[in-house]
């Protein structure tokens, strides 16, 4: 989970905005009358059917008092709307919570695979967290294009308890476990086997260990899907964060099941 400078209202500097959930038109509703044939309730909101470009380049939500929170990077942005929760840092200092609250209707696209597909990744290094922050920082120009790719968009509230997996509790560091959980099971107690990396005190790769550990599996992802994909949480901050962009290992998850 990433520490992010924001800001609570926009500046020159804070521009890029994180969206609370857009409100639901309230029920037409009858108390002690028959409704009249042309009566009708009040349409649906079409948030939902708004793409990231309709958001983020065109400005469809903007000045709905919808926003929570202003960013200074839009690819910052763009890994929260991917990680789904992170703690702000304020310009006075204070930490706030922020966690997903919901989505509009469409799948998520990885961009690191378009980018592969495109020839501008190429080493395991590259196809990183970081390796795809780099080359578009490198690149400011293909920034747009890519993160367009992925037309889902994730809206955000305030929370105070910190990273909170799918079935509400708190998610710890080396500990919780995402799965798919039409295949796994939620809350499920498992023992994982996996490589981990070595960081030196200037936070570089130096090596990898491998580790087992007990792990409870309480968390879900747009983009974890399938038999033979899970994600480990690192943790809070800098360091742990250079961790998970960088893990993307083959390992071994057992699953331990009462015994009839």
């Amino acid at each position: 989970t990433p520490i992010i400078p924001a800001s609570p209202v926009q500046t020159e500097e804070y521009i890029y905005p994180l969206y609370r959930l857009p409100d639901e038109p309230a029920e037409l509703k009858f108390i002690n009358l028959r409704p009249s044939g042309n009566a009708k309730k009040p349409a649906p909101s079409h948030w939902k059917n708004y793409t990231r470009e309709q958001i983020d380049r065109q400005g469809i939500l903007k000045n709905q008092r919808l926003e929570i929170a202003w960013l200074k990077d839009d690819l910052e942005r763009f890994f929260l709307h991917i990680q789904g929760s992170a703690l702000l840092r304020f310009p006075d200092g204070k930490l706030q919570s922020v966690g997903y609250a919901g989505a509009n209707k469409y799948g998520y696209r990885g961009i690191g695979k378009l980018m592969v597909k495109d020839g501008l990744l190429s080493g395991k290094g590259e196809k990183t967290m970081q390796g795809i922050k780099k080359y578009l920082r490198d690149h400011p120009e293909k920034i747009p294009f890519y993160l367009y790719q992925n037309k889902r968009y994730i809206f955000f509230s305030y929370n105070d308890a910190g990273p909170r997996g799918s079935g509400g509790g708190t998610l710890v560091g080396g500990r919780s476990l995402a799965t798919d959980k039409s295949i796994y099971p939620a809350g499920g107690l498992a023992l994982i086997f996996v490589r981990k990396p070595i960081l030196n005190w200037d936070n570089k790769i130096t090596g990898w260990k491998r580790t087992f550990r007990f792990v409870v599996d309480q968390d879900t992802g747009s983009d974890i899907k399938g038999p033979g994909r899970a994600d480990l949480f690192f943790g809070i901050g800098q360091r742990p964060g250079i961790m998970a962009g960088s893990f993307k290992e083959w390992g071994e998850v057992y699953y331990l099941i009462k015994k009839n």
